[in-house]
């Protein structure tokens, strides 16, 4: 099982790597990482590393489990923020699609707030979310 960073040059990195994204908003500046499961490594990275096709931190994170992806953002606010207002989780720009019958989801998000209490999900609807 084999894991890789999704390569996006942001012209910080050294030659032939592309590791992170640097992105800055009106409140948050910082840096994204994206790992992939069973990615195939670019040549330009095969290049700068031993050869072979594995990334190994990446394998590492996923070997034997059933993880399909991580992101990692790092960075700062621009000023100060309550942690009582900062979300962390998915947002979709389209519909989910055919989704269980309604009493199974219902059951799933229940059983999703208990673990996360802060949980705000909306599955129906053109922009599906998941915050907590």
């Amino acid at each position: 099982e084999e894991g890789q960073s999704l390569p996006i040059n942001n012209g910080l990195e050294t030659k032939g790597r592309c590791l992170v994204i640097d992105f800055e908003s009106e409140l948050f500046i910082g840096t994204a990482l994206l790992r992939l499961k069973n990615a195939r490594r670019l040549d330009c990275d095969r290049n700068a590393g031993d050869g072979s096709n594995k990334d190994p931190k990446s394998t590492y994170y996923f070997h034997k489990k059933k993880r399909t992806f991580q992101t990692v953002i790092r960075g700062r606010f621009k000023r100060r923020v309550p942690m009582s207002e900062c979300v962390t989780g998915q947002m979709f720009t389209r519909p989910a699609g055919v989704l269980p019958p309604r009493l199974i989801v219902k059951a799933a998000v229940l059983l999703m707030s208990h673990l996360a209490p802060q949980l705000q999900s909306r599955l129906e609807g053109e922009c599906p979310r998941f915050l907590s």
